[in-house]
This record gives structure tokens, C-alpha cells and sequence, in this order.
């Protein structure tokens, strides 16, 4: 800690904004040795700190002698170090290296005479620095065309500067500057025509030279060749060791004398015909010594050649818009280098673009795209090595559309994108046509594919398509077919071929680029490192870690500059296993436009203030941005963007406040640096609150002691406080008594009547006006009697417990507080009577009721007045009865094996009631309505072993009660007895009853759980988010705010007085797609995302909308495409498929990847063991599209498949996301469906309404619903097969509606009309009393159709999520 204390101190006093007084080009005027003399001091001041190191830890300038600024990061430096002694030292090392360091670079510099000569001798240098924004401007505009441009500039401007050139120019008149400049100009151009007629002379005189030079060499070779000849005891293996052992042979015998006047004939090795047969007819020595000479020169070629092409660039004729490709090679020693000349110029533009071969053995000359007449020329390639040097050409024809002959090459079909294992084999399929038939090549990366190198790996089919087999990591690259017939050439589209390999280094695939930014901007540098390991990627800037270590991603970085304010290198850098690489991109700060002036204030009123001020910018600005804001508020400044001239009103303002105002310039670059700051304060009006905390007291009889405090918003200097009082409240406040009274917070009102209660109100007033009056308080004229409690206010803590609070009174002498409340619906009404405190709870109160409440003070004297009645409601009950288990003897037999019970619970709501079997849910039912009751069957075998549960729950608590087989299900027969007639009616009418009301209770279940859990938005539908606001405040500042960037896109400001939606906003997404209701605040949107509320600068709540794109049904054992809407994979795409069951909503992330398709890193994958292996060889992924086929299907695989994709044009990159739900049902044909049948349920109907069954028989993964007109009134599912269901249905006689029973799977359906005239006849001759037996069977009948009923529509709310193919919108309170 205290090394990084010392440190910090060090760079706060040694860097700093001093700096920039040597940054500001000429006009900063500081020479070099000014510069010197500011080293000199900070040496000093170093001096003194050496001395005596503490002083630092009290320092207030820096080195240079500036000001510091008192940052949280300067106080936290200036603590007292944790070691003083440690702290000491330290800082004295550190300082003594500063002042050598400082004194070694500059010693030598102090000690120069520094005359008035040697400053203006070096006046010039501060130059280097001239006119930034002019040098970056000229280079941005001339770096394509003169790379140079800027050093010649720079050169220029110093001499000129230099030489008085520019002072002599603006002495001379407008016509005498235009003749001599253009004299100028004359003479420049001459002069550079002199210039390059020189350089080619001596270009010419310098080949000349080295060839006159190459032959002294070769000459000199030549004798020294033969003298060696000529040594007596000649050892050629000594002499020459490099002679070839054939060619010395021969030489040795003539040097021996044993071939003498004979034809000789010798065999030359030679590189480029591999073998020469020369022949020589002489004698002795001098024949020996031409074969030995010829010999060692052949050795010497083939180590020092002259270049020879092996490939020469062939004429060709293009499209315009299309490619064409040179090809040039030569061999030589050393290796010649290969150039390209056009009309005697060296190549040098965007669209023509040099490979080098590999091995260096040439280069392929690239034009993309061809330009008619512009591209039409000879090409040159020149072979240049130290020997010398060779040249061939080719002549380029570009044909216009319109210029095609008949019979030119077309491609039929190009190479696509391919990704092949490392040893496979792979094909890049071309076809082409033309006439005569073209003849097909290709080329891998710009540069031909050399077929006879690969040793056959690599071969052309009779088709033209390019087999490769064994394929190696070289075989990856950009693949092009090209079409070759006598009228012309054509190039395919280029294709990918990737190869995954193991093991690759790291290498960049997208590299940051630089940029031009203004000053304040913001820009993304974008880095994208592949290889295998994928490299991790981080950024730095200098040794600066901008990525922490623990947050470095693989692959890809995006770095996000923001408020960039001065130029600076940031270097990326890419690290794996297999190595480190970097790369730097250089952010340039571009110039703003300079601060207005002269800011003035020219009017104020008291909600607006006139502003005025001067441009102070030479060149036009486009508009100008007023920022202000409140002195005492803590929020930041408000802006008015756009202003166009110089002068403008701003409104909204509060009275009688200060604000402060600056301007800002904007040109096309954007925003300049703010104005000066102006303060002003607006004009005063009357208060817009009354006096706060009102309270009155007896003085006497007749006196009464009224205070208050001052009102919260006086909008001006409060002149006095007018205090109105009556006896009779019934008349106007303009009809009360009226007291006076200056800036005081107290006041007294004497001749009062004693023993009547008067009403008091309070208002203040400013030089404009009244405000208005306070709430009216009550007062009894009895002295010593309290006064009405002011302040009372009512809030509910607990579903039993309100919480009642009030202002303690004005030294009043009270003995107790008498309460009366009730509840808002009776008059029965409760008194309590407490000791004097300022707080009461109310306990022992109703859940979820509305009370009031009312107080009065109580003194020894008497009881005061009671306040006005407060109130307030009782939170929802959160606690819940344990659920009572019974047997249901009348639905169990004594012969049967199972045992029928029920779960209930009494006078519940907001709760749910559920069965379950271990931790399975069996069946639930829930409710909505208050003080309801609830009762849930189940039936178990008496055997039984498992363990059964009834849980009573809401989202707050529950109550659980366990079921005890043997003790409840022992057999009824004692218990259960024949009805009579009149009794076996009653039980049945009852049993129907609870089915009915069962039923009612689940489809309640049903929505309920719908609107809590889910609601509906398909893509392009309006959805409204509620703001759950009752009342809106007249000082409520509310705001809807969207995505991560909490962008403002609607506001209610009630202090402005001002409705906004901000629809132009991100680009206009939301233009023509918002709609805000002034009354509730709520937001009606067509458009997902993340929404939140925040009201009066506090978050309420976060709202996350998404939706289904698509729903896929199939049939077990099908196979299924989902679709990625991918038509073309590019170089650095990204698609992944992810899986989560449908009715797992916890996994909203989607955390099991089960297919990828990855360009970037070079993988395609399938995860086919995710999720205990469902997926196992069933999933195939189109490296083409990216889209999943999921192969024999089965129930498992239904579910929700998230489809990510990071698309790139033209290396930027965007992202979405799609989803598809999978919707799976059994083997059968679930599109045939029977029809409904509608039939009358007699005993269940009674005099005024008709009982109705709809019903189906043997289905499977069906709903079975009723409908009154459009709307859904109930409904029952059902996923197991061959089941018959039935809904029951109960209308009036003279029910005039339209019914329809609707019987459904996703796929089809089928409805019957209800017919109520047909069948809804009286059931009068129909209806008997039962007999005993036929009683129990009716009462048992009607409970199993009961408990069935129950079953099926647990089964419809589960099934139900299956249909979500819409969105899902959750919220999250905050």
C-alpha cells in the first residue's frame, strides 16, 4: 500500500495538463528553451521535496507549478501512510531517481550559452507542431495518393515559415501574389521534369556501370581459371573442388596428356535444358583449359543465374466488373524479384493487388473489379536479380455487358461453402459453358492451384470440379473456378473452404481498424482472434490492462471507447497455448468548434429566462445546445438542443430560483467545449404550497398561539402570513376573520369566544400574491383543552395492523389520545384510549379491509376536536388454514378396492389446493375470490403404500396436512345407508352442485394462472404495460425507459407541466409505435425488449418482453427442419441451437447447446449427449444454412429451440435471436376428430335453467371447450389416448345466446351448434325419486364424474403451456 501511495503522488505532481502548452502548434509560442527553464524549475522543486519528503502529503501544485485539482483520488493519496518510516525513504529513492534521470538527459543543454542569436536560429523547431487539424486533414484527404503528402507539407510550411516566404506573399498585393505564385508553380514543375529526365540518366548510367563491372569479374575469373591450369602437379580435387567428378575426369586426362588431337566430345550438365553436348576439335592444354573454364562457369550459373520465367502472364479478356489474373514466375540465382508495370508505371491502385507465391517464386498480378478503357493497357512483369534482369507481357481486354460475344464462358455452377476434416476427402464442384467449351482452373487465394505439386492428393475431374483428398490444414483458403475459351474469361464467386484441424496458432481474422474521432465521441473497436485453442483476446493501451483477467473472452473483443477526449494507441492482444500476438489501432481526436461568447441574461420572468451571446467561432456552426440547471438541485444540467441563432428563451423554469446557463457550438465534427457559465435568478410569484405543519394552542380564554413553518415550494422571499379564523365553517374563506402577520412562523389571535370551536387556515403571500390556505384546523376556545392533531395519517403494516401517525403538539398539556375507528362499511365504531406519543398501532383488525379513523386529545381541562377521519386498508391475509383431510363415504362402496377422500379448506382466497404423491404433482385447484372454500378428491387403493400430501399454498406461505391411509380409509359399510326418495334427490342435487362449482373453480384456475403466469403478444400486436399507478401526483416526474442504455422513450413531467414520447429515439424504432395514457401512465408498445418504469428518478418496475417466432407440430417418429433464415453462410458468422422443455421456466437462459455452427473458430458441431442423450444421432445441422433437422422424433424432444445468430456484413457485426416451439404428439391420425354431442342432463336441470353435457368419446391429446359467442367459457384437456370426456353447461330456458361446444387439437377440429328450443324442453314427466339403490348410484356416479372433471382440467392447465407459441412476458419488480 504504501509503494502505490508514493507512486500515486509521484504521477499526480509530475504529469498533468501542462503538457498541453507544448501541443498547440506555432501559436503556442514556446521555443525549446523556454522549455529548458520549465525543467530547471521542476529540478528545484524536486530539490526542495528531497529534502524533506512529508511535505508532499500536504502539497496543493504540481512540478510545473499548476494547481491541483482536489479529486477523491488526490484525497485518498494524501492520508497518512500506514508506514511513515517506510513511506519516507521511499519517497526520497523515487525523487532522487526523478532528479537524475531529468539531469542526465538534460545536463548537457543547461549548461549552453543561450544567446539572442541561438533563439532565433531555432525558432523554426517549435514548428514541427503547426496547424494539427490542417496536416491530419490533408493526410486523411491524400493518403491513398501521396503517402508523403504530409511530411512534404510539414517540410514546406517550416522553410516557408523559415524563410519570411508567407510575410513576404501577404505584403504583396491580391494581382502581384496570384503572378508570382503562379510563376512559382511554373518553375516547380520544370524543375521536377529536370529532376526525373536526370534520375533516368543516371538509371541508365548505373546499369552500364554494374554491366561493365560483371564483365571485369567474369574476365578476371577467366584468367585466374587459366593460370591455375597451367601449375605444374595440378590437383584438380584440391584446385577445384566443386567440379563435377565426370568433368574432372575429362580435364585430368587431356591435362595429362592422353587425349591429343582428337575430337573430344564432353556432356555439360545445364539447368535449363538439364544436359548439353558440347563438342571442341584442339589440342593439349588450351583444349583442356576451354573444358575446365566451361566446367567451373557451369557450377558458378548454377549458383549465380540469370532470371528465367517459368510462367508468363497470358492475354486475357474480361467483364467489366469482373476479375482478371496474371500469373508470372521466374527461376534465378539468387531469387529474382518479380515487379509489375503498367505503361511503363509501377501498379498502384485499390482495385489491383499483388500475390506473392509461397516459395518467392513469382507473383499473380489481381484486378477486381475490371473498368472498361480505364484497365485496358499491357501489363508488364519484370524478373530482376543482382545477375540481371528479364521482362514479359500480356495485353487486358474489358468488355461492357453489352459487348459479350456469343460463345463466352459462363459459370453454371460455382463453388459453395465447404467445411471438411482434416484427412477427408472434399469437392469443390464448378461447372461452366461457353463456345467452344471453356477450359476450367482454379485458384486458392488469389493464386492458381499448382496440381502436379500435391503428388496426386490434389486433382481436376473431367467435370472441372477440384477434388482434394487427405486434406491438410494448406488446403484451407478462398477457392474461385475460372472459365477459359477463346472469347474470353470468367471467374465463379469465391468459396470457403475450411479445414478443422486440432491445433492452430493464433492468428487475427478481423483486425481493429483506426479511426477518426471528435473529441467526447465514442467508437467500438472491434478484434476477433481465431486459432485452436481459441486464443483469449485482451486490449491494452501502453502497459495499461484495459481487460481484466478474470473477464478476458475467447475468440472475440469489443472494446468500447466512450468521452474520448485525446489521440492514443490501443493494441489487441490474441493469447493461447501455441502463442501471443498483437496488433494496435490508432484513435485520432478530431477538432470542435471554440466556446461562444459574450453570454449574457437579457430577461427573466418568473418561469423563463432570454439568453444572448456571440458566436465566437470564425467559421459557421450548424446550431447551438444550451445546457442549465437548478444551483441547489443535485441532478444534472437540462439541454435545449438546437438553438439557431443567438438568442433564445427557455421556459419551465420555477420561480424565484437560481439557475446557471452555458452554451455549447455543435458543427458537423459535433459538440465544442461549453460557453462560460452565467447565473441568474428568475422573478418571484406567489407560493404555490401552503404553510406546512399548521398547529394552534390556548393561551387563555380568549387567546390562542397559532405556528406553522414555511411552505415547501414559496416560489419568492415570503413577505408575511395571512391567518384566517371562523366560528361557522360554513361560510367562504373570503367571509372569515383575518390576522395579519410579517415573516414569522407564530402568531396570536386574541378575542376569541370561549367554549365553541373555531376552524383556523393558514396562508402566505409574496410581493406577486396569496398562495393558497392550509387544510382547515379545528380548535376548541377552552383553555387548556388541546388542540386537533395535525399531520394524521393512516397506514396498514400487517393484514391485522394499521399503523397511525401524527405531529406532536405545541407544548399542549395532553393526558391522553382517544381513537375511534371502524370499518368503512358499519357503523359500529371502537374507542380506545391511549398515553400521549406521536404513533398508535391498531391491532387485531380484519384482513384486506377498508378502516377509518379519527383523533382527539385529551387534557386534564377536557377533549379536544376530533380530526377529520383517516383511512385505510388491511393487507391480504398471508396466513392460511391447514387443509383438513376426510373420507368421502358416499362416493366409496364396501365392495370397491379404492377409497375416495377430499381435501378441503374453508373461507380462502388468492390460494391454491393441491394433491401430490412424493414430490409429483397429482392434481390442483385455485381460486381468486375471497372467503371461498375449496375441496379437491383424490381415490387410493387401500393397499397403498406411497406417501400422500394436500398443500394448501400462495405466494407468500403455505399449510401442508399428510394423508393416513389405514386411519381414514377403513370400510364404510357401517356408514353408508339407502336414501329415501326425498333425501336421494337432495344428495343428488348437491352432488351436481359441487361438480359444477368444481368446475367453475378450475377454469378460473385456468385463466388465473394464465394472467399470472403468461400473456399474450404475437410479433407486430400492441401490448400495454401497466403502471399500476392510482393516482398521479402534481409533482410526479414518471418515465418509461427501454433497453440496457435506459433510454427515455415517454415521459409525464407534472412539475413542467409536459406529456413527451420520444418515438424518434434508437434509431426510430419505436416511431408511429408508442402511445402513453396521460391518466394511468400506461404505455401501449409494439415493439419486444426490456422496459422499466421509473417514477420521480426511482425504479418501480422492470418488464422483459420476448415472443415466439414459430410453432412446429409433429408426430412421433417424423423428422422435422427448424429453419434458421440463413440463406448464405459468411467468413465470421456465428449460429447456435439451443433447448429447454417447454414448461421449464426456470431456464430462461437456455443453457443446453446441442448445434453449432462457429466460421470464426472453424467448428461445426452437434451436442447429441446433452440432456441424458435424448438427442443421440438424431440431430443433422446444414453447414450451408444452418439449419437443424431433428430425425425420429419423440415426446422428449418437445419443447422450446433458441436460435442465436451473430450475422456479420461486411465485419460488422449483429445479432438476434429467434425461437421455435416444438409441439409433439402420438402415433395416431389426430386430424380425424368426432363431432360433439350436445346432450340434456335432466337431473341436473331445474325449473328456471337448462343442465347440458357436452361430451366426446375415445380421444386422445384433445381440449373440449364451450363457447357463448367468441368468448371462452370453459374448458377440459385431456393427453392420454382413448378417453371420453364431458363438460357440463347450464342455461337459461330463454336464453337467447349462441352456443357452440368446440372439440380440438392443434391441427383440426370439430363443433356442434347448441340447439336450446331442441333440447332444453322441461324434464317435469322425466323426473322420479329414486329408490335406495338407485340413489347410491346416482350420488356415487355423479362424485367419480366429479372427481374426473378435477383431473382433466389439472391435466388442461399443464397442457395449456404446450399453445404458448406466442410471447411471454415477465416482470420483475424492483
Amino acid at each position: 500500500m504504501v509503494e502505490i501511495q508514493v507512486l500515486g503522488l509521484l504521477g499526480k505532481v509530475l504529469t498533468g495538463p501542462w503538457m498541453a502548452r507544448f501541443y498547440k502548434g506555432a501559436a503556442s509560442e514556446i521555443s525549446h528553451f523556454e522549455g529548458l527553464v520549465m525543467v530547471k524549475e521542476v529540478l528545484d522543486r524536486l530539490e526542495v521535496f528531497s529534502q524533506d519528503p512529508q511535505q508532499i502529503l500536504s502539497v496543493t501544485h504540481d512540478m510545473f507549478g499548476a494547481e491541483l485539482s482536489r479529486s477523491p483520488d488526490l484525497e485518498a493519496l494524501l492520508v497518512e501512510p500506514v508506514d511513515r518510516d517506510l513511506f519516507l525513504s521511499t519517497m526520497e529513492g523515487c525523487i532522487n531517481a526523478v532528479q537524475n534521470v531529468l539531469t542526465r538527459q538534460y545536463q548537457r543543454y543547461f549548461n549552453m550559452d543561450v544567446n539572442d542569436q541561438l533563439k532565433k536560429e531555432t525558432e523554426s523547431a517549435c514548428l514541427h507542431n503547426i496547424d494539427a487539424e490542417q496536416v491530419m486533414g490533408m493526410f486523411s484527404a491524400l493518403k491513398d495518393k501521396a503517402p508523403n503528402a504530409t511530411l512534404c507539407f510539414i517540410s514546406c510550411k517550416i522553410r516557408a515559415q523559415k524563410n519570411k516566404v508567407l510575410d513576404y506573399l501577404d505584403g504583396l498585393t491580391s494581382e502581384k501574389r496570384e503572378k508570382l505564385i503562379k510563376v512559382a508553380i511554373t518553375n516547380a514543375k520544370k524543375q521536377r521534369q529536370r529532376r526525373r529526365k536526370n534520375c533516368a540518366e543516371i538509371q541508365e548510367e548505373v546499369m552500364k556501370r554494374l554491366a561493365a563491372k560483371q564483365q571485369q569479374r567474369l574476365e578476371s575469373e577467366r584468367k585466374k581459371l587459366e593460370a591455375k591450369l597451367k601449375k605444374p602437379n595440378l590437383d584438380l580435387s584440391i584446385e577445384f573442388p566443386d567440379m563435377d567428378e565426370d568433368c574432372r575426369f575429362n580435364v585430368d586426362e587431356i591435362v595429362g596428356g592422353k587425349v591429343v588431337g582428337r575430337r573430344i566430345c564432353h556432356i555439360w550438365f545445364d539447368k535449363d535444358s538439364k544436359s548439353e553436348t558440347i563438342v571442341w576439335q584442339s589440342e593439349g592444354r588450351n583444349v583442356a583449359s576451354q573444358i575446365a573454364l566451361r566446367c567451373l562457369k557451369n557450377t558458378h550459373e548454377s549458383q549465380h543465374g540469370m532470371p528465367s520465367f517459368i510462367k508468363t502472364p497470358e492475354d486475357q479478356t474480361g467483364i467489366s466488373g469482373g476479375v482478371a489474373s496474371f500469373v508470372c514466375q521466374a527461376d534465378g540465382e539468387p531469387k529474382p524479384r518479380i515487379t509489375w508495370m503498367k505503361k511503363g508505371k509501377t501498379v498502384s491502385s485499390q482495385r489491383f493487388e499483388v500475390v506473392e507465391f509461397d516459395d518467392g517464386s513469382g507473383s499473380v498480378l489481381r484486378i477486381q473489379p475490371l473498368r472498361t478503357h480505364r484497365d485496358e493497357a499491357i501489363y508488364e512483369c519484370t524478373a530482376t536479380n543482382s545477375v540481371g534482369e528479364t521482362n514479359t507481357s500480356a495485353k487486358l481486354t474489358v468488355l461492357e455487358e453489352n459487348q459479350i460475344p456469343h460463345g463466352f464462358p459462363t459459370i453454371d455452377m460455382g463453388p459453395q461453402l465447404k467445411v471438411v476434416e482434416r484427412t477427408r476427402t472434399t469437392t469443390m464442384l464448378c461447372a461452366a459453358s461457353g463456345n467452344p467449351d471453356p477450359e476450367i482452373s482454379w485458384f486458392k487465394d488469389f493464386l492458381p492451384v499448382d496440381i502436379n505439386s500435391s503428388n496426386g492428393r490434389i486433382k481436376q475431374l473431367r467435370s472441372g470440379a477440384l477434388q482434394i483428398k487427405n486434406s491438410e490444414e494448406s488446403d484451407q483458403g478462398k477457392y474461385e473456378c475460372v472459365a477459359v475459351n477463346s472469347a474470353g474469361t470468367r471467374y465463379s464467386a469465391p468459396a470457403n473452404l475450411y479445414v478443422r484441424v486440432r491445433r492452430v496458432p493464433p492468428r487475427f481474422s478481423i483486425l481493429p481498424t483506426n479511426h477518426e474521432v471528435m473529441p467526447g465521441g465514442s467508437v467500438n473497436l472491434t478484434c476477433v482472434a481465431v486459432g485452436a485453442p481459441i486464443p483469449y483476446v485482451k486490449w491494452m493501451r501502453g502497459e495499461q490492462e484495459l481487460t481484466k483477467e478474470e473477464e478476458m473472452p475467447i475468440g472475440r473483443n469489443v472494446l468500447e471507447l466512450t468521452n474520448i477526449r485525446q489521440s492514443a494507441d490501443y493494441t489487441c492482444v490474441a493469447i493461447s497455448s501455441l502463442g501471443v500476438i498483437e496488433t494496435t489501432a490508432q484513435i485520432m481526436v478530431k477538432a470542435l468548434p471554440r466556446p461562444p461568447t459574450s453570454l449574457i441574461v437579457t430577461e427573466t420572468t418568473a418561469t423563463s429566462v432570454t439568453l444572448t451571446w456571440d458566436s465566437g467561432n470564425p467559421e459557421p456552426v450548424l446550431y447551438y445546445v444550451i445546457q442549465y440547471r437548478a444551483k441547489v438541485s443535485d441532478n444534472g444540467f437540462q439541454e435545449v438542443d438546437g438553438a439557431a441563432s443567438t438568442r433564445y428563451s427557455i421556459g419551465g423554469l420555477s420561480p424565484y430560483s437560481e439557475y446557471e446557463f452555458h452554451v455549447m457550438a455543435v458543427n458537423n465534427i459535433g459538440r465544442g467545449p461549453p460557453s462560460g457559465t452565467v447565473e441568474t435568478r428568475t422573478s418571484e410569484q406567489a407560493p404555490s404550497s401552503p404553510p406546512l405543519h399548521v398547529q394552534a394552542r390556548m393561551l387563555s380564554a380568549t387567546t390562542m398561539l397559532v405556528q406553522w413553518e414555511p411552505p415547501e415550494q414559496p416560489n419568492g422571499q415570503i413577505q408575511g402570513y395571512r391567518v384566517y379564523y371562523t366560528s361557522d365553517l360554513h361560510f367562504p374563506i373570503s367571509a372569515w376573520q383575518k390576522h395579519n402577520t410579517e415573516d414569522s412562523s407564530l402568531t396570536t389571535i386574541s378575542g376569541l369566544v370561549p367554549d365553541i370551536t373555531y376552524g383556523l387556515r393558514v396562508l402566505a403571500f409574496t410581493s406577486v400574491g396569496d398562495g393558497p390556505p392550509s387544510d382547515t384546523l379545528h380548535v376548541k376556545i377552552q383553555q387548556g383543552v388541546p388542540a386537533q392533531p395535525t399531520g394524521f395519517e393512516a397506514e396498514a403494516e400487517l393484514d391485522t395492523r394499521i399503523m397511525l401517525s401524527w405531529l406532536w403538539p405545541v407544548q399542549d398539556q395532553i393526558t391522553k389520545y382517544e381513537l375511534t375507528y371502524w370499518e368503512a362499511d358499519s357503523d359500529n365504531k371502537h374507542h380506545i384510549t391511549f398515553d400521549p406519543a406521536g404513533s398508535y398501532a391498531v391491532e387485531g383488525l380484519k384482513p384486506d379491509t377498508l378502516y377509518m379513523f379519527s383523533l382527539a386529545a385529551r387534557s386534564e381541562m377536557g377533549l379536544g376536536v376530533y380530526t377529520q377521519p383517516a383511512e385505510a386498508r388491511t393487507a391480504q391475509s398471508t396466513r392460511l388454514p391447514v387443509p383438513v383431510i376426510s373420507r368421502d363415504c358416499s362416493s366409496s362402496s364396501s365392495s370397491s378396492s379404492s377409497c375416495s377422500l377430499v381435501c378441503s379448506a374453508v373461507n380462502v382466497g388468492h390460494v391454491t389446493l393441491s394433491w401430490y404423491k412424493g414430490n409429483s404433482l397429482l392434481s390442483s385447484i385455485s381460486v381468486y375470490d375471497l372467503s371461498m372454500s375449496l375441496s379437491l378428491p383424490l381415490e387410493v387403493e387401500y393397499q397403498d403404500k406411497n406417501s400422500y400430501i394436500c398443500v394448501l399454498n400462495n405466494p407468500i406461505s403455505n399449510q401442508t396436512q399428510h394423508l393416513n391411509i389405514t386411519q381414514l380409509c377403513h370400510t364404510c359399510s357401517d356408514s353408508v345407508h339407502f336414501c329415501g326418495p326425498t333425501e336421494a334427490v337432495i344428495r343428488l342435487v348437491l352432488s351436481a352442485l359441487v361438480g359444477v362449482a368444481t368446475v367453475i373453480l378450475l377454469v378460473y384456475d385456468i385463466r388465473s394462472r394464465r394472467a399470472e403466469r403468461d400473456q399474450y403478444m404475437m410479433e407486430g400486436e400492441s401490448f400495454t404495460l401497466n403502471s399500476d399507478l392510482t393516482e398521479i401526483k402534481d409533482d410526479d416526474v414518471i418515465q418509461w425507459r427501454f433497453g440496457d442504455e435506459d433510454t427515455v422513450i415517454a415521459e409525464i413531467n407534472k412539475r413542467a407541466d409536459r406529456i413527451t414520447v420520444y418515438d424518434d429515439v434508437l434509431d426510430g424504432r419505436f416511431r408511429d409505435r408508442l402511445k402513453l395514457n396521460i391518466r394511468s401512465a400506461s404505455l401501449t408498445i409494439i415493439k419486444t425488449g426490456y422496459y422499466s418504469l421509473q417514477i420521480n428518478g426511482v425504479r418501480k418496475r422492470k418488464i422483459s418482453i420476448d415472443f415466439y417466432e414459430t410453432s412446429v407440430s409433429v408426430k412421433e417418429g417424423e423428422s422435422v427442419t427448424l429453419n434458421s433464415g440463413v440463406t448464405d453462410i459468411k467468413d465470421y458468422d456465428l449460429i447456435e441451437w439451443k433447448f429447454r422443455t417447454e414448461d421449464d421456466e426456470t431456464d430462461w437462459w437456455f443453457k443446453d447447446l446441442i448445434a453449432e455452427l462457429n466460421v470464426t473458430a472453424d467448428r461445426i458441431a452437434v451436442y447429441d449427449d446433452v440432456l441424458d442423450g435424448r438427442f443421440r444421432d438424431r440431430l443433422k445441422l446444414n453447414n450451408q444454412t444452418g439449419s437443424l433437422t431433428i430425425t425420429n422424433i419423440t415426446t422428449e424432444h418437445a419443447g422450446v429451440y433458441k436460435n442465436y445468430q451473430y450475422i456479420h456484413f461486411d465485419r460488422s457485426g449483429y445479432g438476434w435471436i429467434s425461437y421455435v416451439f416444438l409441439a409433439v404428439f402420438g402415433r395416431l391420425n389426430i386430424s380425424r376428430l368426432p363431432v360433439p354431442v350436445i346432450s340434456r342432463d335432466c337431473s341436473s336441470s331445474s325449473s328456471s335453467s337448462c343442465s347440458l353435457v357436452c361430451s366426446a368419446v375415445n380421444v386422445g391429446h384433445v381440449t373440449l371447450s364451450w363457447y357463448k359467442g367468441n368468448s371462452l367459457l370453459s374448458s377440459i384437456s385431456v393427453y392420454d389416448l382413448s378417453m371420453s370426456l364431458s363438460l357440463p353447461l347450464e342455461v337459461e330456458y330463454q336464453d337467447k345466446n349462441s352456443y357452440i361446444c368446440v372439440l380440438n387439437n392443434p391441427i383440426s377440429n370439430q363443433t356442434q351448434h347448441l340447439n336450446i328450443t331442441q333440447l332444453c324442453h322441461t324434464c317435469s314427466d322425466s323426473v322420479h325419486f329414486c329408490g335406495p339403490t338407485e340413489a347410491v348410484i346416482r350420488l356415487v356416479l355423479s362424485a367419480l364424474v366429479g372427481v374426473a372433471t378435477v383431473i382433466l382440467l389439472v391435466y388442461d392447465i399443464r397442457s395449456r403451456r404446450a399453445e404458448r407459441d406466442q410471447a411471454h412476458i415477465h416482470t420483475s419488480e424492483t
